[in-house]
């Protein structure tokens, strides 16, 4: 065989593997899905949707290298794609390791059905910034956010009466805990480990501060008691960024200034567009513009 055939074989064999690598790469862009149990499931460009009347079902995992396991759900082919994960009301559970190794995913939406989170069901979301559960939701299984490592803030809502081992474990940019249960949920010392509880504020019914203080745990954060149903902050109706933030944060709205820290406080106050909270440490601040609502910001 000629060195010229060797060329173009070796030529074309690298344009196969680029096509397809490139058809890999968007095959994802086409509407994939299917049913698995009680659910229907679907994955369109970057949004990954589960309908249906019943539970995710649970899964395994696989090992893709040293430390990195990914769900055998039959979506996990699409985990490197995904960044969106939509659940659809009716849908009753969320299986073990449904999402494990979805890092990508920076929204995921649970409704008002969802009674269960089983075990590493979020491991490894690394990119997921915040998760509010529903009011539905009674347990959080073992691992189920495990190593989701920005995440900044979560909502737990009255109804969940168990936490499983190693559920936030190495949430490491966590500062904010909204936990709305008026009695403080017995968990283990590892549910919250590698997590700097110092720099985390916890907001907790205004009534029971006290039963917090002294519950193993939960007495190591920084502790806010909030009416329940009436938060001290709402959405803005103009943009702040970034939030969180590590210094400055620029307002799309000019007026004066007011930041609070998270007891209400008030620690600095200005006119313009812009604050500077460099030289306070980590934790939750509430911005005030021109005398408005509380608006929640995050300091890492």
């Amino acid at each position: 065989m000629s060195l010229i055939t060797i060329k173009n074989i070796l030529k074309m064999k690298r344009i196969i593997i680029t096509l397809i690598t490139v058809l890999a790469l968007n095959m994802s862009a086409f509407a994939q899905g299917g049913t698995d149990g009680d659910i229907t499931w679907s994955v369109e460009n970057d949004v990954l949707t589960i309908s249906g009347e019943g539970a995710i079902p649970d899964y395994g995992s696989i090992m893709l290298y040293s430390y990195f396991y990914v769900t055998t759900a039959p979506w996990g082919k699409y985990y490197w794609s995904i960044k969106t994960v939509v659940i659809e009301k009716g849908v009753t559970g969320i299986g073990k390791n449904a999402f494990s190794g979805f890092e990508d995913v920076n929204s995921v939406t649970i409704p008002n059905s969802v009674i269960t989170i089983g075990g590493s069901a979020f491991n490894d979301c690394s990119k997921l910034p915040s998760i509010s559960l529903p009011e539905s939701v009674t347990s959080i299984g073992r691992s189920a956010f495990f190593n989701c490592k920005e995440l900044t803030s979560i909502t737990i809502p009255n109804s969940v009466i168990s936490i499983e081992d190693l559920a936030f474990w190495n949430c490491e940019s966590l500062r904010l805990i909204t936990n709305f249960n008026p009695v403080p949920v017995a968990i283990k010392p590892n549910v919250f480990d590698r997590v700097n509880t110092s720099a985390c504020t916890l907001e907790v019914p205004i009534n029971s501060v006290d039963a917090y203080r002294n519950a193993d745990v939960w007495k190591e954060f920084k502790i806010v008691g909030v009416e329940v149903g009436m938060e001290p902050i709402e959405e803005p109706a103009f943009k702040i960024y970034p939030n969180p933030t590590t210094g400055k944060v620029y307002i799309e709205a000019e007026g004066e200034i007011k930041v609070y820290d998270a007891q209400g406080v008030l620690l600095l106050e200005t006119f313009g567009n812009q604050v500077d909270l460099s030289a306070y440490p980590q934790g939750v601040y509430l911005l005030q513009v021109n005398g408005g609502r509380w608006i929640k910001m995050v300091k890492r």
